[in-house]
């Protein structure tokens, strides 16, 4: 009987250890966004493709938040919220980051002023073999950021390093 429970145990172990095994195998894309404006806070929110929207912490100026993104997370934005009234839930009337990680052989993001613009972002990535962009004015071209649906091509950035991590400021000054 000890021997048919010490084989359980070893199965059981085995078992457990195999299925955990994809979850270590589970990585997502670290972000880091910071509030550069010197003269108000900033509530960075984040919305997905599936039309959640949610409110991160709010910022003053120079503090920073962090958020993961899924490696292979569809359709997402970040835009901050500074009382101006961004639309909710998806940032109507403001700048926003837009990516998309779905695609391992093109993880791509941009900045969009389509809708309007109410502060400057700047992104990196944190490979150095990747560039960011920014947008800090309302009048950026199209080489930084969409200021209509069909002209922001040359804005896009792409980096397909897996699980690669990011930076976002906001500048407001």
């Amino acid at each position: 009987m000890a021997r048919i429970a010490a084989a359980f145990t070893v199965v059981a172990a085995l078992a457990s250890s195999v299925l955990a095994a994809p979850s270590l195998g589970k990585r997502d894309h670290h972000i880091t966004i910071t509030n550069r404006c010197q003269s108000r806070s900033v509530t960075p929110v984040y919305h997905d493709v599936g039309g959640t929207s949610y409110n991160m912490q709010t910022l003053n100026p120079n503090e920073s938040t962090e958020t993961s993104v899924g490696e292979s997370q569809l359709a997402w934005r970040i835009w901050g919220e500074d009382g101006k009234g961004c639309g909710w839930p998806d940032g109507g009337g403001c700048l926003l980051l837009e990516c998309s990680f779905d695609n391992a052989d093109f993880r791509q993001c941009n900045l969009s002023r389509v809708d309007g613009f109410n502060m400057g972002i700047e992104f990196g990535f944190d490979d150095p073999g990747c560039s960011g962009n920014q947008c800090l004015h309302g009048d950026c071209g199209g080489d930084q950021a969409f200021s209509d649906p069909t002209n922001g091509g040359p804005s896009l950035r792409q980096c397909n390093t897996p699980n690669v991590g990011m930076t976002v400021v906001f500048s407001c000054d």
